[in-house]
Parts: structure tokens; sequence; C-alpha cells
């Protein structure tokens, strides 16, 4: 199945751990010029003081209509990377 970034962005990200909603995806991260997709970026909250974090593809579980299902084991674990430097 294919997904644009469109088709992505503003999808709730819930991890099936826990249950709890850790925010929405607001962008992609790939390699260039490899073309390999690393992981969605998600950012906390609803306004813009929110945290941004990098989930790695390898815990996308599942992808919904509305919701991305994410497996962490914690809501920050070492499969998540804070991203301070993303522009808005």
């Amino acid at each position: 199945m294919e997904f644009t970034v469109c088709d992505l962005k503003k999808k709730t990200v819930i991890n099936v751990t826990d249950g709890k909603q850790l925010g929405r995806v607001c962008d992609v991260s790939f390699t260039y010029p490899q073309g390999v997709v690393v992981g969605i970026i998600i950012k906390e909250g609803r306004f813009m003081g929110g945290n941004k974090f990098l989930i790695k593809l390898s815990c996308v579980d599942k992808i919904g209509k509305d919701t991305v299902l994410v497996k962490l084991d914690a809501p920050k674990d070492s499969t998540t990377i804070a991203v301070s430097d993303v522009d808005e």
C-alpha cells in the first residue's frame, strides 16, 4: 500500500502498547539519495509549542484511515528521537 505525505499528515499516532495518543504526524523523514523512509515525525500537542519526535518506520504497526498505530515500549524509548531542528 502506498501513502503520500499529505495522506499521513494530521493522522493521530497511538501507541498500541499502552493505548496513549502520542500526537499527530507532521512530516516524514527519508534518506537522500537512497530514498529510504526513516520514519514519521510527530508533534505533541495541538498548538505551536509542541515537541517533535521521530518514530522509526520499524515501529509503525498499522496505518489506518484516521490513525497510525505504533509499538513503543515507552512513550519516548530508544526508538524515538527528539527533533529540535525541524522548522515549521
